[in-house]
């Protein structure tokens, strides 16, 4: 019920933004062009916690004049194998324009948000790394994240040209928990 109200609301809103455009009936009337307007997308809205979070790394782009493009800072995956959407936010997904810098080179917020089927989530893991990515095996979803140094079981190096780094995987740990997993299962980065 709730997505068909989302997506007659955008209907409603994207029909009332084109008669707004500024030009009089008669001249759209006698335009030869006939314009189709798109096909609203039907889009879930997020969580609380997660919109919470994503405005205020958005807010970051936002305070040093910056236009930030958050269209794709939340993957929706199911983790933990529960059935439900399970919530990826990575700083590394959003664009800053005009302050392309603000989320830095190196290593990134991200935070994973353990979904309850009935749109609420809950903080399950937080982290600051440099690259994510999400990989299908053996029938499930697993969320790998570039790190470094004593993450990926090596020491600190002294510098950060001499830095190892590697991917390593979270695994549940309760319902609405993750962790690393151990560290020999990281998958080193030559």
């Amino acid at each position: 019920m709730y997505r068909y109200g989302v997506a007659l609301t955008t209907l409603i809103m994207t029909l009332w933004l084109c008669a707004c455009d500024g030009k009089p009936v008669q001249d759209q009337a006698d335009s030869s062009t006939v314009t189709t307007l798109p096909t609203p997308a039907v889009t879930t809205a997020l969580p609380e916690p997660v919109a919470a979070a994503l405005a205020e790394l958005a807010s970051m782009c936002s305070e040093v004049s910056g236009t930030p493009r958050t269209d794709n800072a939340v993957r929706r995956i199911d983790l933990n194998g529960d059935g439900h959407d399970d919530y990826i936010l990575f700083a590394g997904w959003i664009t800053c324009e005009n302050a392309w810098s603000i989320y830095g080179d190196r290593e990134k917020i991200l935070d994973v948000f353990a979904g309850d089927g009935s749109n609420g989530a809950a903080l399950a893991f937080a982290a600051s790394v440099f690259d994510a990515r999400t990989d299908t095996a053996d029938g499930g979803q697993t969320l790998w994240l570039t790190i470094s140094g004593e993450g990926c079981g090596r020491p600190p190096a002294a510098t950060f040209a001499e830095e190892s780094f590697c991917e390593r995987a979270i695994v549940v740990q309760g319902p609405a928990r993750f962790e690393f997993a151990p560290v020999n299962t990281v998958r080193m980065i030559e």
